[in-house]
């Protein structure tokens, strides 16, 4: 038996007379048509510039969006396409593959930069790395160290967006029991578009830890090196994992409560409404509850799972190979060909000529060309989509459009609710709206330190190399 709603937001329905425009024999008419019409006692919808203001919304904006920037300069400037041998950076990758092949004997070290193992991503760097860093060097800068910088951004925007989408959904559960002025459906609309905005910033952070800080590639030297992997103190990576999970928790819970059927006739109810709702899930709600809990679903265990430097090198190195290797599908095929003569000896019980005739005619139809090629293909392309870099670069950049168009959508209609008063409260700037705006400064704080202290290091090395030359 479904829970009532609150008294103080009782929905009914009644008849409401609207009027239609028509056409009748070519010519439009205006008809009165007696429509059924929800209407809802609860107060009228106020503004909050603290929550929805136009200024918070564009600070979020532009945080994840940064963000996105930082993320494609940092993978265009700090990656090698493999073959270019023009690379200014090979001497420094010879000079540390000598210094890593004393260190580590037993560690096989390429004479060159290693080929990406995603065929995929080594597409892209052939096809835009290169171009991006000649380009850079004929502006007389250093690919390495703008791209050092912009790592170092987008890895202090993700800490700073995560807290601050856990800070904002822990308000909103906070306020929502609240009798006195409890916030509204609208409000907890736009700060699960908020929170998006931050759990975007963060997966490209993560994006960028696993790629360069804990890189697990073969024949990389930071695979090997024990200095690198106390840099990344497990503590840190311990901490961005509960904060990760916590704030995906957060968000499935706002994306099931916002599933509601009737979440855009709610707009001005208290958000308990949709706790405590009867009609259900239904409706263009449900529809992207189901696309944010597959979003979910998909993105975050998956970047759980890289977090760790030992389950990222099982899926390089055992998985990755398995599925490459030329006789998994043979062997595969035969497991799937003995498991299927069991079922049927479970059930018709056969004779074993019988079972040798089915095994022989599922071998067949397995090792033939057509059903061979697109089993390799479909294990193939799930193993690229979930390895890529370039892959999981696209998906956040398309979940930042949909979630500048949701903002906007969902603030638009709940503006439609509310006075021009209120409506001028939320446009209004004040300290809610400067500060987030202020803490943008940070990362260019951040991307000028970081640029002083590489510029430091690099002109000292190249002192040190030419010190030893002379």
């Amino acid at each position: 038996m479904a829970t009532a709603d609150p008294p103080y937001c009782n929905v009914d329905w009644c008849s409401k007379t609207i009027h239609r425009y028509r056409l009748r024999r070519g010519v439009p008419q205006l008809q009165a048509v007696v429509a059924p019409h929800r209407i809802c006692p609860c107060a009228p919808l106020e503004g909050d510039s603290d929550i929805a203001g136009i200024g918070v919304i564009t600070a979020f904006i532009a945080a994840a969006g940064l963000s996105i920037i930082s993320t494609g300069l940092c993978l265009l400037l700090s990656r090698r396409s493999h073959g270019d041998l023009s690379h200014p950076d090979y001497a420094l990758y010879e000079e540390a593959a000598a210094v890593a092949r004393r260190k580590y004997p037993t560690c096989q070290v390429l004479d060159e930069p290693p080929k990406p193992c995603n065929a995929v991503d080594r597409l892209a760097r052939n096809w835009t790395c290169r171009y991006a860093q000649r380009l850079v060097r004929r502006l007389n800068g250093n690919p390495a160290i703008l791209g050092a910088c912009f790592h170092d951004v987008v890895v202090a925007l993700g800490d700073q967006q995560i807290v601050t989408g856990i800070a904002m959904m822990a308000a909103a559960l906070i306020r929502m029991p609240g009798r006195d002025k409890p916030l509204s459906t609208y409000h907890l609309v736009i700060i699960s578009d908020l929170v998006w905005f931050s759990s975007n910033a963060h997966l490209l952070a993560l994006l960028v830890i696993r790629s360069f800080d804990d890189s697990a590639k073969p024949n990389t030297i930071e695979r090997e090196d024990r200095a690198r992997r106390k840099k990344s103190a497990k503590a840190v990576r311990a901490v961005r994992a509960a904060l990760m999970a916590l704030l995906a928790g957060l968000l499935l819970w706002a994306s099931v409560l916002q599933g509601d059927e009737a979440l855009y006739d709610r707009f001005q109810c208290p958000a308990a409404c949709l706790a405590t709702s009867a009609d259900g899930k239904g409706g263009e709600p449900q529809k992207w509850m189901i696309v944010n809990i597959f979003y979910i679903v998909h993105n975050y265990p998956v970047a759980l799972f890289m977090l760790s430097r030992q389950l990222r090198r099982l899926w390089v190195d055992s998985i990755g190979q398995h599925i490459h290797r030329v006789g998994f599908l043979d062997d595969l095929g035969g497991r799937l060909a003995r498991g299927f003569c069991s079922v049927l000896m479970s059930t018709n019980t056969p004779t074993g000529g019988e079972l040798s005739t089915v095994s022989a005619l599922w071998m067949s139809m397995w090792r033939a060309g057509p059903v061979k090629f697109l089993a390799r293909w479909i294990l193939h392309s799930i193993w690229t989509i979930l390895s890529s870099e370039l892959f999981d670069f696209i998906e956040v950049a398309v979940w930042f459009s949909l979630g500048v168009w949701w903002i906007r959508g969902d603030r638009d209609y709940g503006h439609e609710l509310m006075d021009d008063t209120q409506r001028a409260t939320e446009d209004s700037w004040g300290f809610g709206q400067l500060v987030p705006w202020f803490l943008l400064f940070l990362p260019l704080m951040q991307f000028f330190e970081s640029y002083a202290a590489y510029s430091y290091e690099d002109a000292c090395e190249k002192d040190l190399r030419e010190r030893r030359k002379n």
